[in-house]
C-alpha cells in the first residue's frame, strides 16, 4: 500500500514538472514569437507581404501539438538569422490560423499560392508551415518545421536567399 502512494506520487511529481516545464517553454515561444515577429491578420497585411525581397512566413496554428512543437524551430530560425549577416534583409511575418482555419488572411494566403501553383496545403496543416518568398514568390515551404527540425530549415533559408544575392 505504502509503495504504491509513493509511486503515485513520484509519477504525479515527474508528469508535473515534465508538462509544467513544457507549457513554460511553449508559453515563452509564444511570447518571443509576439514581440520578435510581426503578426499579419489582414488582407492588405498580404499585399505589404508580397511586396518585401525576401520574406520568411510562418503559419502558426494556436490549437494543434505540431503548431506548438514548430514555434521551437522558428524561434530558433529567427535567432539565427537576425545574429547574423542576412538580419536587415530577411523579414519575418507570422499569421496564426485558429481553431476552424478561416479568416481574410488565410483565404487571401489560399488564393495567392493556388494562383502560383505552390503548396496551398501548408495554410491548412495546422503543423506549423513556413513559407519562403522572393519578391512575392514562394520558392520553398515546409509542413511541419518541427519535423523539418533547425538544420534543414536554416538549410533551406540559406538556399532560398543566399547571402549574396541581391535585396533590392
Amino acid at each position: 500500500m505504502v509503495f504504491g502512494v509513493l509511486a503515485a506520487f513520484a509519477f504525479s511529481f515527474v508528469l508535473r514538472n515534465q508538462f509544467g516545464a513544457s507549457r513554460h517553454r511553449n508559453a515563452a515561444n509564444w511570447e518571443y514569437l509576439s514581440r520578435s515577429v510581426e503578426l499579419s491578420a489582414k488582407h492588405s497585411d498580404l499585399g505589404k507581404m508580397r511586396s518585401l525581397p525576401q520574406l520568411i512566413l510562418f503559419m502558426d496554428n494556436v490549437n494543434a501539438i505540431q503548431g506548438v512543437q514548430s514555434r521551437v524551430v522558428m524561434r530558433e530560425l529567427v535567432e539565427s538569422i537576425r545574429r547574423g549577416p542576412q538580419s536587415k534583409t530577411i523579414a519575418f511575418r507570422r499569421v496564426v490560423i485558429d481553431s476552424d482555419g478561416s479568416g481574410e488572411i488565410l483565404d487571401a494566403i489560399e488564393k495567392w499560392l493556388s494562383e502560383q501553383d505552390a503548396e496551398v496545403e501548408v495554410v491548412f496543416s495546422g503543423y506549423g508551415a513556413i513559407l519562403w518568398v522572393r519578391h512575392g514568390t514562394v520558392v520553398d515551404s515546409v509542413n511541419y518545421a518541427y519535423d523539418a527540425g533547425i538544420a534543414d530549415v536554416l538549410s533551406r533559408t540559406h538556399r532560398a536567399f543566399p547571402a549574396t544575392a541581391e535585396v533590392n
